[in-house]
């Protein structure tokens, strides 16, 4: 891998690490640790909140398809958490 990544994960308490033991057994750190080794400077950022679905997460201005449930406003995460560039 030449160039380093960024990766956010939004989802409820799976993405979060609820009920692995030791943590570091959590997928999403499974995960970062797995990208790290493939370069340094890649990064997992976890937003993974429990009890929250990954609707809820979504970032404002999302456009729920069809038939979908709303994202709740006091959870979503700014767009610009999606759309800022790696430094």
């Amino acid at each position: 891998m030449k160039k380093p990544v960024r990766i956010a994960v939004i989802g409820s308490s799976t993405a979060a690490g609820q009920g692995a033991e030791p943590p570091e057994k959590a997928w999403v750190n499974r995960y970062r640790a797995y990208l790290k080794s493939l370069h340094p400077d890649n990064d997992v950022i976890n937003l993974g909140l429990g009890g929250l679905q990954t609707f809820q997460l979504l970032p404002t201005g999302f456009a729920v398809p069809p038939n979908g449930r709303f994202p709740t406003p006091s959870t979503t995460l700014p767009r610009h958490c999606f759309t800022n560039p790696m430094p």
